[in-house]
């Protein structure tokens, strides 16, 4: 399949509609840290979900820092959650909450069968949502003693949660519903929290967990950690059956991010340096999961902000805050396949290119930046960039994309999610929905006794919210 600039009827037809959102879901917080979404395809009809998180610039007075949407009915839920004064000793099903600063909601994922919602936030907690109802469940994680970094769910279970959280403070938890899956806690703590069970594998330290990634394939037994320290950064290797560590290796640059191939052979690794009077190295690790050998790749990135692989596992991109992506072909890695970049108005103190995703139905992929732009590449172009979308008023945050390809998320910097598809049914329906003026809010019949939560409100009701959504 062949692209060019002019996005004519030769190419993939569907990606030139994505020039302007269906909608804004403008939440007036701070950035939107995160953006998860699923498809549930049971029953006779086809719903993706969202869930999205915000950072909480003024924790005293900034409730609402959750939202949740069906994307194909147009409505959407805001909630408060993440209540750093919560009653933690009675947490599940309590009523006991009590007003506090509501903290930044750092990660966000759902369950592989779409049974959960997992939030963890600056407060140190995980919090567990029921995915059809937008219903807190649980509340667990209370082992950590610092922020919480990420979150991961293991991709390898369907009929079972199994979930992991890092954070500042070195501890790294595992989290499992109390199904039997033959996990031995003979050298961990283990604390049960209704149905779940958590078990801290890593203790506290003077170094910081900043991402985590559960093996797949030939390695699902593998938690993969990151850590930042002093002088460098440090990759370990968790067995999750036998609770054991297989691998821990101390390297020259902090590690600011992870990610494991799709075949589960190769981690990949980026590092930061962080400041100009840091004398640290500022390679690539890319590590062999089943002999522990690595090898370090070359890079003039000084701050990676992420990692990824391609599908076919050929090719990793490596996104800084120069506002460069480099893609290395792991065949010949002496010297990089090409370069991106954003480029037009940068903000000040921008955090360059902070997300990327690769489309599933085609050999494309999606980043956004400090640029306030959306851009897509075919990296088999000599001019790769083949559409770009300007967000006109804010930088892009974070970036979410179903598998199917028909919806595209973008979150920013002043607290929007602007929502695109590339299905003209989904246009129509979120038209027909800005459209009625006559609508009304509809009450979230939600049981919120964990947590403060908002309405749930039409397209056109925001405003009494502290929302808004306009097309």
């Amino acid at each position: 399949m062949y692209y060019n600039r002019n996005l004519s009827k030769d190419i993939n037809d569907k990606i030139p509609y994505l020039y302007y959102p269906i909608s804004t879901i403008d939440h007036n917080s701070g950035p939107i840290t995160e953006i998860a979404l699923y498809t549930d395809h049971s029953g006779h009809t086809k719903k993706t979900y969202i869930a999205a998180g915000c950072c909480v610039n003024q924790p005293d007075i900034q409730k609402d820092n959750f939202i949740t949407s069906i994307l194909d009915d147009g409505y959407i839920n805001v909630w408060s959650a993440h209540n750093e004064i919560l009653d933690n000793e009675n947490n599940n099903n309590n009523n006991n909450a009590t007003e506090g600063n509501y903290s930044t909601i750092s990660d966000v994922k759902i369950s592989n069968n779409g049974k959960y919602i997992y939030t963890s936030g600056f407060d140190k907690r995980v919090e567990v949502w029921d995915r059809k109802t937008f219903t807190p469940q649980y509340i667990v994680g209370q082992q950590h003693k610092a922020n919480i970094n990420r979150l991961a769910v293991h991709l390898e279970y369907f009929d079972q949660e199994i979930v992991a959280s890092c954070a500042d403070d070195g501890v790294v938890i595992i989290y499992n519903e109390k199904e039997d899956n033959g996990y031995s806690s003979s050298d961990s703590e283990e604390n049960e929290v209704g149905n779940w069970r958590q078990e801290k594998i890593y203790y506290s330290s003077s170094y910081s967990a900043c991402d985590i990634t559960f093996g797949i394939k030939n390695c699902t037994n593998y938690l993969f950690t990151g850590f930042e320290c002093e002088n460098g950064g440090i990759i370990k290797i968790f067995d999750i059956y036998q609770m054991e560590m297989l691998y821990r290796k101390k390297y020259p640059g902090r590690i600011s991010c992870i990610s494991l191939s799709p075949t589960g052979k190769l981690l990949s690794c980026g590092t930061f340096i962080g400041s100009d009077d840091d004398q640290l190295s500022n390679d690539i690790y890319l590590i062999d999961t089943e002999t522990q050998t690595h090898i370090n790749i070359e890079t003039p990135q000084n701050d990676i902000n992420l990692i990824l692989w391609s599908r076919d596992g050929q090719k990793i991109v490596s996104c800084s805050t120069d506002d460069t992506g480099i893609i290395y072909d792991i065949r010949y890695l002496s010297r990089p396949l090409t370069t991106i970049k954003h480029q037009g108005f940068i903000e000040p103190d921008g955090c360059g290119i902070v997300s990327a995703k690769w489309m599933n139905n085609t050999d494309v992929l999606i980043t956004g930046g400090t640029d306030s732009t959306l851009r897509f590449w075919d990296l088999n172009l000599g001019d790769p960039e083949i559409h770009s979308i300007f967000l006109n008023d804010s930088s892009v945050s974070s970036i979410s994309l179903t598998d199917d390809d028909e919806w595209l998320c973008a979150g920013t910097n002043n607290g929007c999610v602007k929502v695109y598809s590339i299905d003209r049914d989904f246009i129509s329906l979120w038209d027909k929905n800005n459209n009625n003026n006559n609508s009304s809010s509809s009450n979230s019949n939600a049981n919120t006794s964990n947590f403060n939560s908002s309405n749930s409100t039409n397209l056109n009701s925001g405003s009494n919210n502290s929302i808004s959504i306009s097309s």
